[in-house]
């Protein structure tokens, strides 16, 4: 998934506390075997590899979580296309590569969640144009911290916490026994604070474009890219999204980036327990209704 994750646990049994850590990283580990494009033998290699040939049967894990990815795509109008991989191939943020007009139009012709092709009798799934593939890199590390959560609750665990590459998933109370403590640092004024809420059971998820991006002839080029365009987003530096499901938050919190502030604060303000921050290039920030509420 390319991320690193922290693990923290409340537990005083030395014992109790070795083996939960054990389990969290060997269920990151399991979830990245299946789900990473970049591992030659995972489902979604294995998805890609058959790309244009014939459909592969999956795991019903991976079936499902497909299936609500399809959802999440919906939801957001496109904005959330876990197809985007050939687009992201063209573009190179170490070197500064920029591709041609006619390499983001072959891309735009082989992005598009829509023409997956599912069959729920079996759990398979075709990608029908050679050269498609799936990437999940913009809803892989919610998903591993909700399997990590999950997994712990079964084993009694009841609070906890999981970082993954700077998204966080609570749940329970805190080492304090209180709430967790959680801030949004002003991406232009590191020490600043944007927003902190003191909850629990919550999860927070930031896409941005502020740690990972090129400039040429003044002009910066994000790696959020938009999948109907193939080209990086503008205008949009961070957003910040609250949600029950760590799998939720990190989908919508790429996909707002690419809805930018106005579609996409109108579609938080209409989702139950979701609230947003968006920050702009400029500095400017807005709030979801319910974050303004408070």
């Amino acid at each position: 998934m390319g991320s690193e994750f922290k693990l923290t646990l409340c537990l005083t049994n030395s014992d109790s506390l070795s083996n939960a850590f054990k389990n969290g990283w060997k269920e990151i580990d399991r979830v990245e075997k299946l789900i990473s494009s970049w591992i030659i033998s995972s489902e979604v290699s294995r998805i890609n590899q058959a790309a244009g040939i014939h459909a592969v049967i999956v795991s019903k894990e991976l079936y499902q979580l497909l299936r609500y990815s399809k959802e999440i795509y919906q939801l957001t109008q496109g904005a959330f296309d876990l197809t985007i991989k050939p687009a992201l191939n063209i573009w190179n943020w170490k070197t500064g590569k920029i591709p041609s007009n006619k390499e983001i139009t072959k891309a735009k012709n082989l992005v598009g969640f829509q023409n997956i092709i599912f069959n729920d009798s079996i759990f398979s799934v075709f990608l029908p144009k050679k050269g498609m593939l799936l990437d999940l890199g913009g809803i892989g590390k919610g998903y591993a911290s909700w399997c990590v959560a999950e997994l712990w609750k079964r084993n009694g665990i009841t609070e906890g916490a999981i970082n993954a590459g700077g998204d966080l998933f609570v749940f329970g109370e805190a080492c304090s026994k209180n709430d967790w403590d959680i801030s949004i640092k002003n991406p232009f004024k590191k020490n600043e604070i944007i927003y902190t809420v003191k909850q629990t059971n919550i999860s927070i998820a930031t896409s941005g474009d502020y740690e990972r991006f090129f400039e040429i002839d003044s002009l910066k080029y994000s790696h959020i890219l938009n999948p109907k365009t193939c080209k990086p987003i503008k205008g949009i530096t961070s957003v910040t999204v609250f949600a029950y499901n760590p799998t939720f938050a990190d989908a919508l919190a790429t996909s707002m980036s690419v809805m930018g502030v106005d579609v996409g604060l109108d579609l938080i303000n209409q989702i139950d327990g979701v609230e947003a921050v968006f920050i702009l290039s400029d500095g400017t920030v807005f709030l979801s209704d319910q974050l303004k509420s408070k």
